[in-house]
């Protein structure tokens, strides 16, 4: 006769809580990586310089304009499904830009595959803050807050860098980098016991 195992405890928010620092830290610095390279990319492809700052620009008004809409869902409380399915998607995107930059990538292809980054990055960012409020008490979101800016703080200064030396090495390693940092994100944010929805 088969016994019951052992019942799983109750999650610990604290353990949670640094899964999710590490892992916005590590998804951070992915695209931080990424997005300096993004317009090297694109000249040494033979596009001039105005193409590569309509690009970066695009880039950021995707964020400006559909970030409230994608953070609709995130506010009824879907924070878990978007965080993986949008880490999920980004991995695959920035993992096909990495595989598409072994030969001459069409501009439209370098474009497409950007924007849906972007647009799979804010969907995360707006979860993730969200999430944050499920795993600190009241009185410790401030530091939980802090926490999450220090990670992009230093990704912010260390991304660029750590970007340039890898396109050194070859065209496709800092959006393959930035491919597995999105697919850590995903599993990280799996690893995370605390419910994360709001019902």
């Amino acid at each position: 006769m088969n016994r019951p195992g052992p019942r799983p405890g109750p999650p610990d928010r604290h353990r949670d809580l640094r899964i999710l620092w590490w892992v916005n830290a590590v998804d951070g610095l992915g695209s931080q990586a990424s997005g300096l390279v993004l317009p090297l990319l694109l000249l040494e492809l033979g596009h001039g310089p105005g193409t590569a700052g309509v690009l970066a620009s695009a880039a950021a008004l995707t964020g400006v304009v559909l970030g409230p809409l994608v953070a609709l869902p995130a506010d009824r409380g879907r924070r878990r499904r978007l965080m993986t399915g949008s880490a999920a998607l980004a991995a695959v995107g920035t993992g096909v830009l990495a595989l598409a930059c072994l030969g001459r990538p069409a501009l439209w292809v370098v474009v497409t595959l950007a924007l849906t980054e972007r647009l799979c990055a804010v969907t995360y960012e707006a979860a993730s803050r969200g999430a944050l409020v499920r795993l600190a008490a009241r009185d410790e979101l401030p530091r939980a807050a802090a926490g999450l800016q220090v990670g992009d703080q230093v990704a912010l200064v260390v991304g660029p860098a750590l970007g340039g030396v890898l396109f050194q090495l070859a065209r496709p390693v800092p959006f393959l980098a930035d491919a597995l940092s999105y697919a850590a994100a995903a599993l990280g944010v799996r690893a995370i016991r605390t419910p994360l929805d709001t019902p």
